[in-house]
């Protein structure tokens, strides 16, 4: 396999096809994350322009470890959680939890054109898929 292009969120043009990680959309999708700005808006570039998105099948699994730390940590973001939960029993709350992060994940991935990358035929950091996607890397996060 030939090495995956390292870009910029600047840089121009944009890449027909970039990788999505667990980091990335979680600082996308929860408003109080440290990179959340920058990510969200170069997620709405690639909607706006039609790039296709590539990511693995353990995305939801990394994103469930990720979006929990994140929740512990800056709470639910104000678009998905209302008001604050107020559940006393923690395995409901964390279930809770991971109900609503999965279905903010599967809104926000069904946004794109994307694939999904089996378990079987993940690629390795550095390298690209069978469908040549490029790994971004944000001009203020190395992800």
């Amino acid at each position: 396999m030939a090495p995956a292009q390292e870009h910029m969120f600047d840089e121009e043009p944009l890449p027909e096809a970039a990788v999505f990680d667990c980091d990335f959309v979680i600082n996308v999708l929860h408003e109080n994350e440290d990179f959340h700005d920058e990510c969200a808006g170069f997620a709405g570039r690639l909607f706006d322009q039609g790039v296709g998105i590539v990511y693995s099948s353990l995305v939801r699994v990394d994103f469930w470890q990720g979006w929990r730390h994140a929740v512990k940590q800056k709470g639910l973001p104000l678009e998905i959680g209302g008001e604050p939960i107020r559940v006393r029993d923690t395995a409901k709350q964390r279930e809770e939890w991971y109900q609503l992060g999965d279905d903010y994940l599967k809104l926000f991935l069904s946004l794109y054109d994307r694939y999904e990358v089996g378990s079987d035929h993940a690629c390795s950091i550095g390298q690209s898929s069978s469908w040549g996607a490029t790994i971004l890397v944000p001009t203020t996060l190395v992800c």
